[in-house]
């Protein structure tokens, strides 16, 4: 019974929720369960789909390649050596053989000895790229999303004109301008180091308007406001409530990008940037390929499904992180 006095009220007695729950016999409760962590769904989505995990072996599998590949070369990648035993199966632009699977190029270069060297060029210039654009792309749009006025504007202003600069003109003329330099020291710059800050310098106003889009979006939600009344700087507020809450459509533009650089670096060294002797990458593979290619197509199809199957792998993936960390999809 329970009884007021003076506008207090007491219980003489408890109540036993848990007592007071009928169950079906044979139904137990388990005290200890847990809900299922943000990373474990992401984790589950990414496992039920089968196309992203082939595709994220195959570029785990192009990665260790790119950094252990001088263990698994067979020859020099630039040696001629193969171009005078053309009774051992060598000689230039020999067709595949057991001595050299994907044969040889016009000098007697061993094409898959290329192929696995060029793995390296591939990643580097993959990675790097998205990881120069990154760093310049994300604290801008952080910036220009959470103040907004005049540091938005004119950070947004900023970031139209580098979108509308032409990548590809203007890594042709760096190229160009430094090759012909006749400074020694400019002329000694490996083509994809040069290619490799072009991407990162000029790639990173598509991953800039996105971070200041999502951005504006958390900025507006109840937990930013509350860090903000309970007198969180704002570095903090950047740092800890805002960017982690924005990292899903970051890792997706970032695989995407890795994609994409690698095409770039293969378009431009195909197009004769570089010194096909001396630069080994999938680009000079299908650009000395390309004289040969009635007769020896496998020279430039070798490469050139090189790039298609990583590029793919890369994007599939990228898809399907994009799918994963979706909030908005249940399973």
């Amino acid at each position: 019974m329970s009884e007021i006095n003076k506008n207090k009220i007491t219980f003489d007695h408890t109540i036993d929720i848990a007592g007071s729950v009928s169950l079906r016999e044979g139904t137990t409760l388990d005290m200890d369960m847990k809900s299922e962590s943000w990373f474990e769904s992401v984790k589950f989505r990414l496992q039920e789909n089968k196309f992203a995990m082939y595709s994220l072996y195959y570029v785990f599998a192009m990665i260790l390649l790119a950094i252990f590949y001088p263990l698994f070369l067979p020859l020099k990648p630039t040696s001629t050596q193969s171009g005078y035993g053309i009774f051992y199966g060598g000689g230039s632009t020999s067709y595949p053989n057991l001595a050299h699977p994907f044969g040889t190029d016009g000098v007697g270069r061993d094409i898959l000895s290329q192929l696995i060297t060029g793995t390296e060029t591939s990643m580097i210039v993959g990675f790097g790229s998205i990881a120069i654009s990154l760093s310049i792309g994300i604290p801008i749009g952080l910036v220009s999303g959470y103040y907004g006025a005049r540091k938005e504007e004119f950070l947004m202003r900023l970031t139209d004109f580098f979108i509308a600069i032409p990548f590809l003109i203007f890594a042709i003329l760096a190229i160009s301008m430094l090759k012909n330099s006749d400074s020694a020291f400019l002329n000694s710059i490996p083509v994809v180091f040069i290619i490799l800050i072009a991407l990162g310098v000029f790639g990173w106003a598509g991953s800039a308007r996105l971070v200041n889009a999502t951005t504006k979006q958390v900025n507006n939600l109840e937990y930013v406001s509350a860090a903000k009344v309970l007198g969180a700087s704002d570095k903090r507020i950047l740092r800890k409530h805002i960017l982690p809450n924005i990292m899903a459509p970051i890792i997706v533009i970032a695989t995407l990008g890795v994609g994409g650089g690698i095409l770039s670096e293969a378009g431009l060294t195909f197009l004769g940037f570089g010194d096909p002797a001396k630069d080994v990458s999938w680009g000079t593979i299908i650009s000395n390929g390309v004289g040969y290619v009635s007769l020896h197509v496998q020279i430039a199809l070798s490469a050139g499904f090189a790039v298609f199957f990583l590029t793919m792998a890369i994007n599939l993936f990228g898809d399907a992180i994009r799918d994963a960390l979706d909030p908005r999809l249940k399973r």
